[in-house]
């Protein structure tokens, strides 16, 4: 199966997201390795196995609709813990989108 235009488009927006610093490692590796994942070329396997790091180290973190779920007092724990992952990956992963932005230009 190949990837369609749509899920190009949204690992290209991701990436430039955390490029341009509105959107945090943690975050941006629970939206991107579903397609990653099933799309592994579009990345290194180095990338690819550091994002796969990023979400194995956070997947007990509250993302996406699931916050919904948890208790409001528990959820600023938990993002005090969503920030400090960014502050310490945010270099690397940077570097990360910056490459699979040079990887996915459009032909």
């Amino acid at each position: 199966m190949e990837i369609t235009d749509t899920q190009l488009a949204k690992v290209r927006q991701i990436a430039q997201t955390v490029v341009e610093g509105d959107m945090g490692a943690v975050e941006a590796a629970y939206l991107l390795l579903p397609i990653l994942r099933r799309f592994s070329g579009l990345v290194t396997q180095d990338d690819l196995n550091f994002v796969i790091a990023i979400g194995s180290e956070t997947d007990d973190l509250p993302l996406g609709p699931v916050r919904e779920l948890w208790d409001p007092n528990v959820l600023i724990e938990k993002d005090r813990e969503i920030a400090r992952c960014d502050e310490l990956w945010k270099d690397q992963f940077r570097a990360t989108c910056e490459r699979i932005q040079s990887r996915l230009l459009p032909s």
